[in-house]
């Protein structure tokens, strides 16, 4: 499961493909970090 969040937290998307993820971040000009 990846999420994509905005700065202020607020959820941009969700998806069970890193790859969707990673697109939809870029998408929304934002840039693709990995968090663990």
């Amino acid at each position: 499961l990846f999420a994509v969040l905005g700065a202020d937290g607020t959820p941009l998307a969700l998806t069970d493909s890193r790859n969707a993820a990673i697109a939809n971040a870029i998408e929304n000009d934002l840039v693709p970090v990995s968090v663990h």
